[in-house]
């Protein structure tokens, strides 16, 4: 991590602001979302898509906290992150707390998908390395290639590892 330097003048939070009000306004939808999201009738979609707003706001909020730590912060600056972050815990907390029953439910669903993902994106990782160790290039057959990019997106040619009629 990055420390602030100690010569550096610190940052007011009408500039800090200015800076990042783009990324706090994304933040903002994606909470909104999940306050919209919260509120639909049909209880075991709603949570589902509340939590994947939330999800996606980590990333926003990682990009928020690095350039906060990277300034020097005034005293509104310093409270202002503070309610900030706890605004969005609690929220989180709120969102986890009153979708219990739905979580308790669809926890081995969650889990099966992560653990999956993870494990896919490793052996993909490894399988990548590997063939490129060994063959000094990734064959056609583990690289996926989507849309106008894809073998039947564009004219299959000789170059693709495919062995076509002439």
């Amino acid at each position: 991590m990055t420390e602030p330097n100690p010569a550096e003048k610190t940052t007011s939070l009408t500039e800090f602001v200015t800076r990042n009000d783009k990324v706090l306004a994304a933040i903002g939808v994606f909470v909104a979302l999940s306050a919209f999201f919260i509120s639909l009738p049909l209880k075991s979609l709603s949570s589902l898509l509340a939590l994947a707003s939330l999800v996606a706001t980590f990333p926003l909020i990682y990009e928020f906290a690095r350039d906060l730590l990277r300034t020097k912060s005034s005293w509104p600056l310093l409270f202002f992150s503070n309610v900030f972050t706890l605004f969005i815990g609690y929220f989180v907390w709120y969102v986890l707390i009153a979708f219990r029953e739905q979580w308790w439910s669809q926890m081995h669903k969650i889990v099966f998908w992560t653990i999956f993902l993870g494990l896919l994106a490793l052996y993909r990782r490894f399988l990548r390395r590997h063939y490129q160790r060994a063959f000094g290039y990734v064959s056609f057959a583990f690289s996926w290639r989507f849309g106008v990019n894809s073998i039947f997106g564009r004219k299959a040619s000789y170059s693709d590892g495919l062995d076509f009629p002439r």
